[in-house]
């Protein structure tokens, strides 16, 4: 028994459909096939000019990456819009033949009802008889031509209604994409994978509070020192007649004989050592003398700051 026309039209419909695809996904791949090798050749030459990657270099990379993925995205997208736009012309010509039959049906139906209302019981039934049953033969491949066109275009809503949600996922993709690449430009292109770019950067800002208290602090430590510096020069401002005694009292101390000295050596000594010592380093705790000059002991202070950093050596 042969198919329908409806049935075979569908069938080459199909067939037109998948081999079209078929070409375009060829070619897409031959593209995709070029774009790797170029890669490979691109991640070769970085390989041999950089061992090992910065920050930024990833960053760019994962930006070419990104790119990439956007352009096949955008590929898939124009793919399946002209497929979308062929089945719709293609659906149009299907409605037009299914009007084309609907009114050939009524038609006939017209004329089955027409002969049925002229049609009397006679002998003449049994010559009308045949035409009859050619007619309701006409009718059951219409009425099944119908029912194909009907199941043809189901699937055709179905397989547009599966289309559209894939491209509206393609879109909210792009979309995402988009908003990525924004967030990227924002942040002076310092962005990592999506699954760490929020803590990355929480942890970012985390430490330049960090930085910011830390700096603050060495402020107040700067502040701390620069008066206790100041404190320092008054006092030895206020010690420089006291030094004078005590340099009168080592001569007057050298005139006495040395059996009396060896007695009180080591006394003498300790006390010595302990009324020396005028400068005391806030930071490492090393003495300095009162002989050592202000302007020595000022230096080995700020050299525990680092340049403009504030940070303690």
């Amino acid at each position: 028994m042969e198919e329908p026309v409806g049935a075979q039209y569908a069938i080459q419909i199909a067939v037109h459909t998948l081999k079209e695809r078929c070409r375009t996904l060829q070619h897409r791949i031959a593209e995709l096939e070029e774009e790797n090798v170029n890669l490979k050749i691109t991640c070769l030459q970085a390989e041999h000019k950089n061992q090992s990657l910065t920050e930024s270099d990833k960053v760019r990379q994962n930006l070419t990456e990104v790119t990439q993925q956007n352009k096949q995205l955008q590929n898939t997208i124009d793919m399946v819009t002209t497929e979308n736009k062929e089945l719709w012309s293609k659906l149009g010509k299907l409605t037009k033949v299914n009007h084309n039959l609907g009114t050939q049906l009524n038609k006939i139906n017209d004329t089955i009802s027409n002969h049925t209302s002229t049609l009397i019981r006679s002998k003449t039934f049994t010559q009308v008889e045949p035409h009859s049953k050619l007619l309701q033969k006409n009718l059951e491949e219409n009425d099944k031509i119908s029912l194909e066109l009907e199941n043809i275009s189901l699937k055709l809503i179905d397989s547009f209604s599966k289309e559209k949600q894939e491209l509206e996922a393609l879109c909210y993709e792009i979309k995402d994409l988009q908003n990525v690449d924004a967030i990227v430009t924002e942040n002076f292109a310092f962005y990592c994978d999506e699954d760490i770019g929020s803590d990355m950067f929480n942890d970012f800002y985390a430490v330049l509070e960090e930085i910011k208290v830390l700096k603050n602090e060495a402020l107040q430590d700067q502040n701390l020192l620069k008066m206790c510096i100041l404190k320092i020069k008054e006092y030895e401002k206020n010690l420089a007649p006291k030094v004078e005694c005590s340099e009168k009292s080592t001569i007057t101390d050298e005139l006495i004989p040395v059996k009396e000295a060896t007695s009180e050596n080591t006394e003498h000594h300790l006390s010595a050592s302990l009324s020396e010592i005028d400068k005391i380093c806030p930071i490492c705790s090393k003495s300095y003398y009162k002989n050592t000059a202000f302007e020595e002991f000022q230096q080995h202070v700020e050299d525990h700051f680092s340049g403009d950093s504030y940070e303690i050596v």
